[in-house]
């Protein structure tokens, strides 16, 4: 049953990074929402989307990382969880929770004031920033990019 719930959970991640993503393009590629400049009604009505979108994707991490560590505890004598934060998939996880937080809060401010052209670069990034795919298995390696 854990392992259902596991690939619904990936499943609902899936979406809500997408959404957060989209709508970070959406806003500046198709709303052109600019620095320094109150967002209008549609504009403000896609950064709270976002910032729903993030927060809910960082809650739905958060779900997989503690139903990944109960099986683990299932299956052991106690708690192992000092071996689990030392996993690549323990940390990719805690990584996405944090840029979702971060995106979430983010969006949330950019929906309501004007803001600066930090604000809105930082939102960019975090969003490109947010999907981790390597990290997405509970086996998988975290490998450096090269280029």
């Amino acid at each position: 049953m854990a392992q259902f719930i596991d690939v619904l959970l990936r499943g609902v991640m899936l979406v809500l990074v997408s959404v957060t993503v989209g709508g970070v393009a959406w806003v500046f590629f198709v709303l052109r929402a600019a620095p320094h400049v109150k967002p209008d009604g549609a504009t403000s009505l896609a950064l709270r989307t976002v910032a729903l979108a993030a927060a809910l994707g960082a809650a739905a991490q958060v779900a997989v990382s503690l139903l990944v560590l109960g099986d683990l505890a299932r299956h052991a004598t106690s708690l192992p969880l000092g071996s689990y934060l030392e996993t690549g998939f323990a940390r990719a996880a805690l990584v996405r929770v944090e840029f979702g937080i971060v995106l979430a809060v983010l969006a949330r401010r950019l929906a309501t004031r004007p803001v600066g052209r930090s604000a809105w670069a930082a939102l960019l990034v975090g969003a490109l920033a947010l999907p981790q795919p390597d990290g997405s298995k509970p086996d998988a390696q975290i490998t450096p990019v090269s280029f």
